[in-house]
């Protein structure tokens, strides 16, 4: 079994150097977008929601359980471990950030259809670009993140692009002693 490095080089190596540069530039996008933490997150949550109901609504659960596998390997490697800054989301940039990914993914889905790439290296082309920029994040960040977008997914007359905010304030909220832990929402990793 190759480790996720592996695979995402491999697969890279099969698209090509052209196709690499172009996932350069979406990063170089978003870099130059200065987002604070909160709005990085809630520009993934409204990417992921989006990727999720246009391209993957049979296997949505399997897709979400990928990029959070994928996300939190990347996160365990990081060194210093990622660290939050802001908790509160702006929102005014988010959906700029999320037309930058979408937008990017789609013009390279396009020229990979006239290269006659595989699908399974599309696949791993998107799950590894989101992950990456997911997995820049710690693992509750993560967690918050993937629960946003399939929380927003699962609301009636959700469309493809709606904005989602990442509340990150839920994760420096105390539980308090009568807290109802069937009721509290996933906060992380134990």
């Amino acid at each position: 079994m190759s480790s996720l490095a592996d695979t995402i080089a491999q697969s890279m190596a099969r698209l090509g150097p052209a196709t690499k540069d172009q996932v350069r530039d979406i990063f170089a996008e978003l870099v130059d977008l200065n987002l604070a933490p909160a709005d990085r997150l809630s520009v993934l949550a409204t990417s992921l929601a989006a990727l999720a109901s246009t391209y993957h609504l049979r296997h949505m659960e399997v897709y979400f359980e990928a990029v959070r596998t994928w996300s939190l390997e990347i996160s365990s490697g990081l060194a210093p471990a990622p660290t939050l800054c802001a908790v509160h989301a702006r929102g005014g940039r988010v959906a700029d950030g999320a037309d930058i990914i979408l937008g990017g993914l789609d013009a390279l889905f396009d020229g990979l259809k006239s290269d006659r790439a595989g699908l399974q290296d599309r696949l791993v082309l998107e799950l590894s670009l989101i992950a990456q920029l997911l997995g820049q994040h710690d693992a509750n960040a993560i967690l918050l993140t993937l629960r946003s977008a399939s929380e927003a997914l699962g609301e009636e007359g959700y469309r493809p692009g709606r904005v989602i905010l990442v509340p990150l304030a839920e994760l420096a909220l105390p539980l308090g002693r009568d807290a109802c832990l069937a009721d509290l929402a996933p906060r992380g990793m134990a």
